[in-house]
Formats: C-alpha cells, sequence, structure tokens
C-alpha cells in the first residue's frame, strides 16, 4: 500500500498544436552526410593516432635495426619520417614520400589520408545538400506564419512582431539573397513555433486548460470529440499590473484620495504605543494614534473611522495625514491579488465621488472591449479591438500599454487570455490512478526525507534564535534574526548531511547505470527513505508514454493545489472539484491554521479566493473579507515547548508553502517533498526508479563548453559543429536547451538551421544545460486529429505516513 494517495481530480495540460507544426522544418540530408563526414573525420583520427603511437615508431625501429643509421639513405628516411610524425601530431595532411616503406606505414596512411578525403567529399556533398534543403526549410517555417491560427497565437504572444510579420509577409516572400537579417527573423519565428507546438504551457487556446477525473467505473480513459479551435470557451482577463496602474491614476486625484479608505502597511508593528517599519527608526504614538492605526483595515471610510474613534472628520484626517509621512498608514487603490478580475477590485473600491466617475465609465468600456476580445477570434478584428483597448487605458493612466517586450515569459500586455480545453470531460479508470500513484510513491517518500532533513535543521536554528530572544520575536525580526544566523554558516552542517544522502542516492544510480540509462527497483533505495510522520501534499507533473510498457515520466513536483489558483476557475465542476480537493486541508490542520503568505502578485498568480485558510499581507492586498486577512506585522514566532511556532491574534498558523529561498516560511510549513536534483558532473544518464523516469538524460556544459558552435561561421560550419557535438556528446535529434537567458526551457531540434542558430545563442550566454526530449516525437501519449501533442497530467496527492510499529 503507498503513502501518497491521487486525488480523483487532476489537470492536463497541453500544446494546443500538434508537434507536425514543426515537423519538415530540417535538412535530414545535409544532416546525414555531415554525420557520414563525421564518421569519416573519426576513422581517420583512429588512423592517425595508430601512425602516431604504433606504425611510425615501429618505422623508425626497423630502419635502426636494418642497417647504419650513418647511411645517407638511412639517415633521410628518418628525416622523412621525423617530419611525417610532426605534420601527423599537427593534423596537417602530408603525403608519404617515396621510399622503402613497411606495409604497415603505407597502408596506415593511406587509410589516413582516404578517410579525410571521404571526409572531405561528404562535407562537401552536404554544402551542395544543404543549398538545396535549407532554402525549402526556411520557407516552409516562414509558411507557417501565413496559418490563421498560428498568427492568432503569435498575436497574444508578441503583437508588434506579428506586425512585423505581417509587413514582410514572410509567407509568400521569395528566399533568394537572403541577409542575416532574415535569418535571424527565421531564428525568431523559429522560436515561437517552438513555443506553440512543444510547451506545456496555460496560455490561451495554444495551451488550453483541461479538467480531468478518475472515474471507478471507466475501463479506459476517454476524452470529449475535438473542436475546430480546440478548445470550448474563451475568457479574456484585464492585466495585474496594468489594474494596479488604474487604480495609481484614480488615487492621485486629490479628491478620490482623501475618500479612501486607509489601511495599515501589513509589515507594521504595532506594540504597545510604538510603531515599527523595518529598516526605519520605531515611530512613538499616542493611544489614539495606535486606535486610528489598528482601526484601518482597509474598509473603513475617513468618515466611519471618524464615528468608531470619536474623533471630528479634521482631526481624523489630520491623523491619517500624519501615518501615511510616518509610512504607517496608506490609501491607494491597489487591486486584489487574490482575484482574477483586478479591475473590477479596483472599480469596486472607487469613493462615490465625482471625481472618480470617468474611471468607472472608462471601466465599463474596457470591460466590454474584453469580453469582444473574448468572443472574436480573428486576427484583425482583435488587433483593432486591443488597440482601441491600449488607446483607453492610456487615456485614463497615462502610461504605456505594453512593457517588457522582447521577454517570453513575462505579463507584457494589459490583458491576456485563457480557454477551457475541448478535451473535457477527460477521465481516466482507477487503473491508471493507482499505477501514478505506485509510481511516484517511492519518489515522493525521498523527496519527504530530503525535505525533512533540512526543515528539521532549520528548525533547530530557529529554536536557538528564538530561546536567545526570550522564546519569542515578531515575525520580521524573526526573519532578519533566522538570516543573520544562517549567514553564519550555521545551516552548512545540515547541508552537509543532506549531501551526503544526495551522494548516496546517485551513487546507487550510478552504480546500476549502463552509460546512458540507470535503473533501480524501489526495493534498491529503501534504506536511503526516512520520511516523516504526518499528513503532506504534493502536486507533480507526470508525462505519460504512447507505448503502455514504457515508464511514466517525473516533470517538476510543485507544492501548490492548482484548485486554488486561476486554473481552479475553469473547472467544469467547481463543488466537485472542491470536494475531491477538501482533504489536503488536513496537511495543515484545517482552515482555522492554515494561511499563506501574500506577495504582490505578479502574472496570474498561483492562490487565490478559492484558497480557504486565511491570507497574510505583506506586500500584496488580500481581497477577503477582515476576518480572513492578518497583517504580517502582527504575527509572532514563539518557541513552544521547545519548538518554533508562528501565531498570529487567533492563534497558531501552519503556513501553505515554505519557499526554498525563504528560511522563515520553511520553518512554519509542512515538509516539503524536495527530491533532489542529482547531477553526475558533465552527463547525468536517464535516470528510473521503479515504473518513472525521476530524471531525463541531461549535459551540463560550463559557459565556454560549446566554444566551437559559438565560433562556427556560416550555416555549414555551424551544421559541422552542431552534429560533431552530437556525435561527441551523445546527444539525441530532439533535445530540450535552458541557458540563463531564458526562463524555460527551449525546444530545439537540431536537424533545423534555426534551432542550430538558437543554440548558438543560448550557448554563447552562458551556461547551458541540454537535456533529452522524453517523451521524444514518437513517444507522445496526446494523438489529435493533427497529430501527436506534447502533454502532461498534473495531479495531486495526499500522504499520510504513521510511524513504524
Amino acid at each position: 500500500m503507498t503513502a501518497f494517495r491521487m486525488l480523483d481530480s487532476f489537470v492536463l495540460r497541453r500544446a494546443g498544436f500538434a508537434l507536425s507544426l514543426i515537423d519538415g522544418l530540417g535538412c535530414p540530408r545535409t544532416a546525414a552526410a555531415l554525420r557520414e563526414a563525421h564518421l569519416w573525420g573519426e576513422r581517420a583520427e583512429e588512423a592517425r593516432a595508430r601512425l602516431l603511437r604504433q606504425v611510425v615508431p615501429e618505422e623508425v625501429a626497423r630502419l635502426r635495426a636494418s642497417g647504419d643509421p650513418g647511411e645517407p639513405g638511412s639517415r633521410a628516411a628518418l628525416r622523412a619520417l621525423s617530419r611525417l610524425r610532426s605534420r601527423l601530431g599537427r593534423r596537417t595532411r602530408a603525403g608519404l614520400p617515396p621510399g622503402d616503406w613497411s606495409p604497415a606505414l603505407t597502408g596506415g596512411h593511406r587509410a589516413w589520408t582516404e578517410a579525410l578525403e571521404a571526409a572531405d567529399r561528404e562535407v562537401a556533398r552536404a554544402g551542395g545538400l544543404l543549398a538545396e534543403e535549407e532554402p525549402e526549410a526556411a520557407a516552409r517555417l516562414l509558411a507557417l506564419t501565413g496559418r490563421a491560427d498560428v498568427r492568432e497565437a503569435i498575436f497574444l504572444l508578441s503583437p508588434d512582431f506579428l506586425e512585423t510579420l505581417v509587413r514582410r509577409d514572410l509567407g509568400t516572400e521569395s528566399q533568394a539573397g537572403r541577409t542575416a537579417r532574415d535569418r535571424a527573423l527565421e531564428r525568431r519565428v523559429y522560436a515561437f513555433a517552438q513555443r506553440l507546438a512543444a510547451k506545456n504551457e496555460t496560455t490561451s487556446f495554444f495551451g488550453p486548460i483541461c479538467f480531468g477525473r478518475v472515474d471507478p467505473e471507466a475501463e479506459t480513459a476517454g476524452r470529449s470529440p475535438e473542436t475546430p479551435s480546440g478548445v470550448v470557451h474563451r475568457a479574456a482577463f484585464f492585466a495585474f499590473w496594468a489594474a494596479a496602474a488604474w487604480g495609481r491614476a484614480a488615487a492621485q486625484i486629490p479628491a478620490v484620495r482623501r475618500a479612501l479608505p486607509p489601511r495599515r502597511l501589513p509589515v507594521a508593528v504595532v506594540e504597545d504605543t510604538r510603531a515599527t517599519i523595518p529598516g526605519r527608526p520605531p515611530v512613538e504614538l499616542d493611544a489614539t494614534a495606535v486606535a486610528l492605526l489598528r482601526a484601518a483595515d482597509g474598509t473603513r471610510t475617513p468618515g466611519e473611522l471618524s464615528a468608531a474613534l470619536g474623533l471630528t472628520p479634521e482631526e481624523t484626517a489630520r491623523r491619517i495625514t500624519a501615518l501615511e509621512r510616518a509610512l504607517l498608514l496608506r490609501r491607494d487603490l491597489e487591486p486584489s491579488s487574490t482575484t482574477v478580475h483586478p479591475l473590477r477590485d479596483v472599480v469596486a473600491r472607487l469613493p462615490d465621488v465625482p471625481e472618480a466617475r470617468r474611471f468607472v465609465t472608462a471601466a465599463a468600456d474596457m470591460e466590454a472591449l474584453l469580453e469582444r476580445f473574448a468572443e472574436e477570434t480573428a486576427v484583425p478584428r482583435r488587433t483593432k479591438i486591443l488597440a482601441a483597448a491600449e488607446e483607453l487605458f492610456e487615456s485614463v493612466t497615462g502610461v504605456p500599454a505594453r512593457r517588457n517586450q522582447g521577454r517570453t515569459y513575462a505579463d507584457r500586455f494589459i490583458l491576456f487570455e485563457d480557454c477551457r480545453a475541448d478535451d473535457e470531460p477527460l477521465i481516466w479508470p482507477a487503473a491508471t490512478a493507482r499505477r501514478v500513484e505506485n509510481a511516484l510513491d517511492p519518489v515522493l517518500r525521498l523527496g519527504l526525507t530530503g525535505g525533512h532533513a533540512q526543515r528539521d535543521g532549520l528548525r533547530a536554528i530557529a529554536a536557538e534564535v528564538l530561546a536567545g530572544a526570550g522564546g519569542s520575536l515578531p515575525f520580521l525580526e524573526f526573519a532578519d534574526a533566522l538570516a543573520a544566523r544562517l549567514a553564519e554558516g550555521v545551516f552548512e552542517p545540515v547541508l552537509d548531511t543532506w549531501g551526503r544522502w544526495r551522494t548516496a542516492l546517485l551513487d546507487r544510480f550510478l552504480a546500476a547505470s549502463d552509460g546512458r540509462r540507470a535503473h533501480l527497483d524501489p526495493h534498491q533505495v529503501e534504506d536511503l527513505i526516512d520520511a516523516p510522520e504526518g499528513s503532506f501534499f504534493v502536486s507533480p507533473d507526470v508525462m505519460v508514454q504512447k507505448d503502455d510498457d514504457a515508464p511514466l515520466v517525473l516533470g517538476e513536483i510543485h507544492p501548490y493545489v492548482f484548485a486554488w489558483g486561476l486554473q481552479g476557475v475553469f473547472a467544469p465542476d467547481p463543488d466537485r472539484l472542491a470536494r475531491d480537493i477538501a482533504p489536503v486541508l488536513d496537511v495543515w490542520g484545517g482552515t482555522g491554521r492554515a494561511a499563506t503568505v501574500l506577495h504582490r502578485r505578479q502574472h496570474k498568480g498561483l492562490v487565490g479566493e478559492a484558497y480557504p485558510g486565511r491570507f497574510i499581507e505583506v506586500a500584496g492586498r488580500a481581497g477577503a473579507g477582515p476576518e480572513r486577512r492578518l497583517a504580517v506585522g502582527d504575527l509572532r514566532a514563539v518557541l513552544r515547548d521547545g519548538e518554533p511556532e508562528l501565531v498570529g491574534p487567533s492563534g497558531p498558523i501552519s503556513l501553505y508553502v515554505g519557499e526554498d529561498d525563504h528560511p522563515h516560511l520553511r520553518v512554519f510549513a509542512p515538509v516539503p517533498v524536495d527530491f533532489p536534483r542529482l547531477r553526475a558532473g558533465a552527463h547525468t544518464p536517464r535516470l528510473l526508479l521503479g515504473d518513472l523516469v525521476v530524471q531525463r538524460e541531461r549535459w551540463d556544459l560550463p559557459a565556454g563548453g560549446l566554444a566551437d558552435i559559438v565560433a562556427a561561421e556560416g550555416r555549414l560550419d555551424l551544421f559541422r559543429a552542431v552534429t560533431a557535438t552530437r556525435e561527441r556528446l551523445g546527444w539525441p535529434r530532439h533535445v530540450f536547451a535552458l541557458s540563463p537567458s531564458e526562463t524555460k526551457p527551449v525546444y530545439l531540434d537540431l536537424d533545423v538551421p534555426q534551432a542550430q542558430e538558437q543554440l548558438r545563442v543560448l550557448a554563447a550566454a552562458g551556461p547551458l544545460a541540454v537535456s533529452e526530449m522524453l517523451p521524444g516525437p514518437g513517444e507522445l501519449w496526446l494523438t489529435r486529429s493533427a497529430g501527436p501533442h506534447t502533454s502532461e497530467f498534473r495531479v495531486a496527492l495526499v500522504g499520510h505516513i504513521q510511524a513504524t510499529p
């Protein structure tokens, strides 16, 4: 019986375009010729090495043994051999001088020169083939931009780039006389195309959201019929950053600002008559100021505060202004970081004053444009709607409607679109769920073992910090004190212990490796598992392969409940989803203890108002009622029975997640499932544990590690360098490459010239990690009418581990 049980609801994430979108963009005959040239080059190198190591020394020995080395003929022969050896060492081609040479030398020299000549012929043939294939492949690549669905996707990702494509009409332009600028544009087209056809991201119709469920009565997996667009529902949303700009513009108007409910900065710590903001000197307050500060929860207007505190409106206004100057109070229209409709949130909180009405009217116009944008799919009309929305936005806010141009994963525009896929209802039989549980269980228990070791080490250090402070500290002070202790290196022994455990796990895999694959049975790592007691939650990505007998493939492991973020908004049966997810609350001790730290939203948000616990406001504002909001400044870290505990005004708190780079959060969150990244140096084989690929085969290259590729001049030279690297390192044709210059891995078909150019750009940016594509193009599970699609399942599991009797 497994420790982890999969919940009945799950999500399918898939590319909206089939991988066939980017088939046919390679130069296969060129690639074959260059592989043949590389093989001949290797044979030449083997012949050269044999000449240097064996044949030439033996020839020297034969000459010396056969006569007087002082004879003119012998001296000339020895000098000729010396020159030959020098040229061989420098890899300089040289003919064999006339002489009475042994068959070993003449045969070895012939093998070397013939292999070099064969390599030259293949390279020359590859050059001719590339001249034929590359323009045709580039034309096919550019022709993709003439497809209506591709243009729509590019429009949603980068309207500016679509405008460039429209201007140049790349889909029909002749390829004669292509320039370096043309090739750079082709590389950019490939970058968009690989994102559309090889990435499982939640974005519009090319990354639709699809919910599935486990059906105990089903015998096989099933899904609904396809629609022409691949989706059944579109929704357009106003971006958070744009709503924030809308609110700032309104709040800058004095009459609006005066009427706004003030709210205490969440980071302000109020103790007796002293208030403190991190990084600033304490502020001494009188009793009335303290009462006002505590009452200012962002929902009460100045008039309501006056009535509640028994102050005149003038006195209330004066005191609010003074507390604002001390940075303890704020009057703003910051949208909620937990709502999927931040503009509506801003409008709902606008005061009823004449100066605010134009913002309300403009917001209604913007909502109408959003509705039209979701309903209209034709790019020309959508372009006009977007232009109207951007013009309206800029007229209201005075802020440019586009930002962060060129970044792949960023909230760049004032709106975005998400869609529900046509696959729903996606059904799994119970047997599939049990297979997933069985495959994941040993990996998750290993992850708990690693997470437990680090969390317990952090908690021990936190207990020391609190003990030294008398057993209690304001949470923000505790965070600083813990960071200071960690900066002294006190966590290093914990990391050393964890590192030895990780190394032992890696060694166990490597001992079973054939150089490319390392397969262990779960029982072979049981002695490395020391998972803690308790209840735990985890949400991994799992890929299913086409062959039923092929192992599952593990993607990322997430700590987040997908039902509590934006994805949950698209659930076809929200009540059923809530029932399915309800058991996870036990991990945090129920809604009374569960709380999540709310930073200011950056994009779509990982946690929304569906989250049933409380929100700890730091930089973000929660849209929930006051009873579900906590100011981080009101929290304390305390030592209770020797253990650190986080408490708020109403009792103990268990944090939703403890982020890796925030140790003060990890102390008070459940043990994370932290399966370690295992690296065996420059090359790590594919790692399999039972029925699960836990890591794809991977190559880690330092900065400058692909110097030949970066330095290659011309397409043929680059193709040769990529081919040589593939043969030398054992790369498959289809890989993903991750560079510091990119947020996410880039899919590369290494037979495609534009992908090779992309590889060169990534390699020039610094260190590079290259991993195999798995499942590969022929192994993809999801097949639709257009062909196989990349896809992954995000599942949710709850673990219950009891002490061993």
